[in-house]
Formats: structure tokens, sequence, C-alpha cells
């Protein structure tokens, strides 16, 4: 094994411009206060003929002071396996980067200014960052973390997820999970074969769009807004709290419109449609669903589902962590494994039978089996194969309870509907729910 550690300083200034190519290998590009730029270079590999490369055949940098441009070119070499790699690259706050990668994580942080990226097969993660996104990712997921700027990014076969940022945000993906947290702005996303979930959301100009997939949203406690919500080949949920001043017309042509939130509203039919008009309030809120074999469900508390979700996706996460895991830190992966093992053990698995256990002694098996000394990108696939494969038993069984979940929904719904049309009294609905077993 050879060992190559270097340091290359390059005189920038702030408001570069960052050109970014690679392939095969990842790197870090982080924002600093100094004007400029360093790149830490540790690399460890094996050579066929045991011979040293020459990091310029590995990494090609220049940079011209006139136009403040850093270009960057990585590249694996031939007849080089590369065991691991850390390539740090610290630049001036106020940098533009556009990168293309290919078979390697990039990760950014602490940048100001537009960042125009795309990837193939690689992680894209951006943390606290400032300005206009441009992504692009293909068999890769993408995750945006405390971010303030517009985003306009694709996906396509990955993960797209969003934590605490803010701005105007275009989003098109296809085959893959789509996830907001706690951000606010405008949202515009069309997905296809997509799970979406937006929770603790913050935006007050919604368009979302879907096929083949599902929609979850949770409304914040807003005064005003505009939303839209259409989808065909799957169901719409969505949360909306009872202080919300909400404008609700609801309408679909082949399933159910289950209402379960406080408020007068009327039913109809239009076109062989159904429609419910509902008004609360200013009913400045204004909120549009629109679905096609699919059910649209009102609620004013989240469904007990949202507390199976995060088991029915474990495959998921495990993936997720596989692919995020970076050259230099692939001895690590028995603890991250580890850790993943103890996250799992200690879900309350209250009710399930014996198949979760064998599928949990599955995944024990296949972890401890694979990871030995030799951890290399080969090996790690095969663990995701027999991760995958063992946990099949664990989706299955969630499944299973998350249709029983709905049906209690459903239930909840119907008894509260029979409330509001005065067939029984508050009482006795609070009994009848109490001896279905359904929660209020």
């Amino acid at each position: 094994m050879i060992r190559i550690e270097k340091k290359l300083k390059s005189e920038t200034r702030s408001n570069l411009e960052l050109k970014l190519e690679s392939r095969n290998l990842g790197i870090k590009v982080e924002g600093w206060d100094k004007e400029h730029t360093e790149f830490d270079i540790k690399l460890e590999y094996e050579s066929d003929s045991g011979s040293e490369i020459i990091l310029e055949d590995v990494i090609k940098t220049n940079y011209e002071s006139d136009a403040n441009l850093l270009t960057i070119e990585i590249e694996n070499v031939e007849h080089v396996k590369t065991l691991k790699a850390d390539l740090r690259l610290l630049v001036p706050k106020l940098t533009e980067t556009e990168g293309n990668l290919e078979n390697g994580p990039i990760r950014i942080s602490g940048l100001e200014g537009t960042q125009k990226i795309s990837s193939e097969n690689g992680l894209i993660k951006l943390q606290d960052c400032r300005g206009e996104l441009h992504l692009q990712n293909e068999n890769g997921s993408l995750k945006i973390n405390d971010h303030v700027g517009d985003i306009t990014a694709s996906t396509e076969n990955g993960a797209f997820v969003i934590k605490n940022c803010q701005g105007i945000f275009k989003i098109t993906t296809e085959n893959g999970v789509v996830k907001s947290y706690n951000s606010a702005g405008k949202l515009d996303l069309i997905g296809e074969n997509n799970v979406v979930k937006v929770l603790d959301s913050k935006f007050d100009q919604v368009d979302i769009k879907s096929e083949n997939g599902s929609i979850y949203y949770e409304f914040a406690e807003i005064s005003a807004g505009s939303f839209k919500f259409s989808n065909i080949n799957g169901r719409i949920q969505l949360i909306i709290p009872d202080k919300i001043p909400v404008s609700l017309e609801a309408v679909n042509g082949n399933g159910r419109i289950n209402i379960g939130v406080k408020g007068e509203y009327e039913r109809s039919s239009e076109h062989g449609k159904a429609k419910v008009i509902m008004m609360r309030g200013n009913g400045n809120v204004k909120i549009r669903a629109e679905n096609e074999q699919g059910s649209i469900n009102i609620s004013d508390t989240a469904m007990k589902t949202r507390k199976t979700f995060k088991f029915s996706g474990i495959s998921d996460m495990i993936n997720n962590i596989m692919d995020s895991i970076p050259e230099q830190e692939l001895e690590k992966a028995d603890e991250s494994i580890e850790r993943v093992k103890m996250k799992i053990k200690s879900i309350d698995f209250k009710g399930i039978e014996q198949k979760v256990q064998a599928a949990m002694n599955k995944v024990d098996e296949a972890i401890s089996s694979e990871f030995t000394s030799d951890k290399n990108r080969e090996i790690l696939a095969k663990v995701k194969i027999k991760v995958d494969k063992a946990l099949g038993g664990i989706q299955e069984t969630f499944r299973k309870t998350e249709d029983q979940n709905e049906k209690e929904e459903q239930s909840r719904l119907k008894i509260l509907k029979m409330v509001e049309e005065g067939k029984i009294t508050v009482d006795e609905a609070e009994k009848l729910l109490a001896a279905l077993g359904i929660k209020k």
C-alpha cells in the first residue's frame, strides 16, 4: 500500500470561480474566512506494478489569476486501486462552483454564491450555504440542510431531502423519496413514482404534482397562502390544524374524500367526480386537492402511519449510509453498521411476530459475514444486497401494519362525520372509538 499526503495552495481571492471535474473520487469543498485556497490531499492506493503514481496524473489544478478561476480535475489512474481518499478543498466563502462528478460524493458547506452541481452515481450534499443552487443527480441522493436561497433540482433514482431551508424551490424527481422538514418559501414539485412527505411546513405557496406515488403534507399554523395538490394513482393526505383559516376544494375522480377536521363543508358531484367545498374563518389559506385513482384524506392530526414511515424505509436508510461512506472512512464501516443495528434493535416491535425476529437475525448474519478486514466497494455492494433481502420481511410486516392503521383512520373519520351530522353525540363517539381501540 502506498500513501500520498500533500497540501496545495493557490493565492486566490474572494468571489472565486471554481470549476470541478471528478471521476471515481469524492471531495469536500468548505468555505472559510481566508482569501487563499488550500487543497489537502490524502490518498492510499495499490498499484499493479508496485510503483508510485505521479500526483499530477490523478489531480490537476490550474489557477488563472486574472479571471480568479480555479480549475480542478480529478480522476483515478488505470491499474491503480484507491483504498482511501480524503480530498478537502478550503476556499473563500464567496465562491461559485460549477461541478461535474461521477462515481463519487461531493459535500459543500459554508459557501455563498451560485452552486451548479451535476452528479451520477454519487451523493450531493450541501450544508449552511447561501445563494442559488442548480443541482442534478442520477442514481444518488441529494441532501440540503440549512440553506437560504432558491433551489432548482432534478433527481432520478435517489432520495431528495431538504431541512431548515428558505427560498423558492423547483424540484423534478423520479423514482425516489422526497422529504422536506421545517422549510419555508415556495415549493413547486413534479414527481413520478415518489413518496412525498412535507413535515412542519412553513411554505406559503405550494404546487405538488404526483403520479404513481403518495403525497403527505403537514401544515404549520399559517394565516395565508395558496396550495395545490394533484395526484394520479396514489393517496393525498393533508394535515390541517384547527386554527388555520382554510378555504378548501377537494375533487376526486375515482376515490373517496374523507374529512376529519372541524368546520362546515358540503359534498357534491361535478362531471362524475366527487367534490367537497369547505370554508373556515376568513379562508385566506386556499387549498385545492385533486386526485384520480386514490383517496383524499383531510385531518387535523397526523395519522399513526407517520410513526411507521421510517420503519418501511429501513432499507433506504442503510443504503444511504452505505452510499455516503467516503473512501477515507471505509475503516469505520463496521462502526457505522453497528450503530444501524443498534437503532433497529431499539425499535419496539410489540405486536409483530416471528417474521421480524427472523429478518433481524438475517441482518446480523449478513453484516457479520461480510464486514471483515477487507472493506472495499465490492463488499459494501454485497452487504447492501443482503440487507435489502433480509429487510424485505420487515417491510412486508410493516406494510400490513400501515394498512391496518389506514383502516382505523377511515373508521375514525366515519365516526367524526356521524357526530357532525348529528347522528351520534360526542360521548357516544368517544365510547365507540374506545371500543374499537382507536385513539381520538
